[in-house]
C-alpha cells in the first residue's frame, strides 16, 4: 500500500523563481506536467507537501511562505514575517 502511494504522489521541481508539480501517470519513467507556480521576482528554495498531498508550501528568498492547492495550483495563503523589514530566506519547511 505504501509503495503505491509513493508512485502516485505528486513530485516537485524548483528552479530559481518557480516550482513545477509533476505527477507520474502510472509509471515512474513517464511524467506529466500539472502546474507551475511562483513569483518571477522571488527565488524559491524549498517545497513541502502536506500529509494528505492536498496542499504544498513553497519557501522563498524574501522570507515568505506561499501555500498552494496541489490540484489547481491556486495560491491559498501567503505567510510573511510580522516584523517589517525582516526578509530572511525560508530554506526548510515541515508539516506537522
Amino acid at each position: 500500500m505504501e509503495e503505491k502511494k509513493l508512485l502516485e504522489a505528486p513530485r516537485y521541481y524548483c528552479a530559481q523563481s518557480c516550482c513545477s508539480i509533476w505527477t507520474p501517470p502510472g509509471s515512474i519513467l513517464s511524467l506529466t506536467h500539472k502546474v507551475t507556480v511562483g513569483d518571477p521576482e522571488v527565488e524559491s528554495f524549498c517545497v513541502q507537501f502536506d500529509p494528505d498531498d492536498k496542499y504544498f508550501a513553497v519557501g522563498n528568498s524574501d522570507g515568505t511562505v506561499r501555500v498552494y492547492n496541489t490540484l489547481s495550483g491556486k495560491q491559498m495563503t501567503l505567510m510573511a514575517s510580522p516584523q517589517p523589514g525582516t526578509k530572511m530566506p525560508i530554506t526548510c519547511l515541515k508539516y506537522d
